[in-house]
């Protein structure tokens, strides 16, 4: 007997081979062969075709889609395939480009910032890494306050020095210009911040024909959304803290309110005018005391005077004494001064203006200014390692994204 070429059927299906063909075997058990009397000299019957879709070769698939061994092969082809593959690492978390410098190290130092001239009624972009893309922008009005508002601008309020109109303008940071202006004002704009609602708080002496410290919250078209009233008095720059209060300056004293205008905290700074304020995450409050040339920080527990720094005199013949202007806190914990030299464009030579100290009143950093680009510096903004496409403020001390609603 002559063997009977198998390879259309399925090689456990051998009792198919004669009467029932390839087509559409039944199941059988594995163990069970069955032998077939069926010749290549004596052909098959109909029912012994062989079905044109078995001679391809595959095999039978059950409607749950395994074979006639219940084993699913396109599974085994898959696994397969992940066998013949590498298994890749998982990716490292992405670096965050922006890292605060918290080190008492020379890298920290400011590299890059942004100034305030009185004398000159100007601001001014100081890259002291790359002095190519400086830049010097005269502010129609003069400039008292400087706030980061993301968007790679810093807007800043106007004073009515040198003519010019009261209002707030936006200035670009990559080039300085002054690319928004809302001005008509009435009454001049001491500080100025943007709310995270994208609305434009202003804090003025009188402002729009207030009286004391003025607070008035608009938008691009001009629109007074909100107006309050605070006791107020030679005051120069303030400032909110993230409890919502205000630090505003009234003669030599530096009074915190709520919003609604109860007090809460003062302290005598013994000079005038008591500049610029500040509450720290743990509760201390920081007050720069103007004429008095000194930087005071209060403990949070009584209110009782717990450091102090202590600037120079601008000039050796004590003709210029020291004025403790605005301040900026790194994330180190030190703190940018500015010294303030007058309201005349011929200060430049005296300085320095801009200086850093430790919370201890330890110098550790000074910059020497250009005479003939500054005259008499009043604010500062360090730029370093912030995300200039996001707004800041310093109601924290330290720059941080804005997240404080108002009131």
């Amino acid at each position: 007997m002559k063997k009977l070429n198998l390879a259309p059927c399925s090689s456990l299906l051998l009792s198919l081979m004669l009467s029932e063909g390839c087509s559409q075997p039944p199941i059988l058990p594995a163990h069970k062969l069955v032998s077939s009397d069926a010749t290549p000299e004596n052909p098959s019957t109909e029912d012994n075709k062989a079905d044109p879709k078995d001679q391809s070769g595959d095999e039978t698939k059950t409607e749950d889609g395994t074979d006639d061994k219940g084993i699913d092969k396109d599974k085994d082809k898959d696994l397969g395939a992940d066998k013949g593959k590498e298994e890749m690492p998982a990716p490292l978390p992405e670096a965050p480009k922006f890292v605060p410098c918290t080190e008492q190290a020379e890298k920290c130092h400011p590299h890059q910032m942004i100034l305030a001239d009185l004398g000159m009624a100007r601001l001014l972009y100081v890259n002291l890494d790359d002095p190519t893309k400086d830049w010097d922008t005269d502010i129609p009005g003069g400039v008292r306050d400087v706030q980061l508002i993301g968007d790679n601008k810093v807007l800043v309020g106007t004073i009515e020095n040198s003519g010019g109109p009261y209002g707030w303008h936006e200035i670009d940071i990559a080039t300085g210009k002054i690319v928004k202006s809302v001005t008509g004002l009435t009454g001049p704009v001491m500080s100025v911040q943007r709310l995270a609602n994208g609305h434009t708080l202003l804090i003025g002496d009188s402002l729009l024909g207030g009286k004391g410290a003025v607070i008035v919250e608009t938008n691009d078209k001009k629109e007074v959304l909100s107006k309050r009233e605070l006791p107020g008095q030679n005051f120069r720059t303030v400032r909110r803290s993230r409890d919502g209060h205000f630090f505003i300056g009234n003669g030599s004293n530096m009074i915190e309110y709520t919003v609604e205008g109860k007090e809460v905290w003062r302290a005598d700074v013994g000079s005038q005018p008591a500049y610029m304020g500040l509450k720290l995450p743990s509760g201390e409050r920081v007050v720069a005391s103007g004429h008095g040339g000194k930087v005071f920080t209060y403990d949070a527990a009584m209110g009782k005077l717990k450091s102090t720094i202590t600037l120079p005199d601008i000039d050796s013949t004590k003709q210029l004494p020291a004025f403790a202007s605005a301040f900026a806190i790194l994330p180190n914990g030190n703190y940018v001064t500015t010294n303030w030299a007058g309201g005349s464009k011929t200060h430049g030579k005296d300085g320095p203006q801009v200086a850093e100290y430790t919370p201890e009143g330890k110098l550790v950093w000074s910059w020497a200014q250009d005479a003939k680009r500054i005259s008499s510096v009043y604010a500062v903004l360090v730029l370093d390692n912030l995300d200039l496409s996001k707004a800041h403020d310093d109601t924290a001390g330290p720059l941080a994204p804005v997240t404080l609603a108002y009131p």
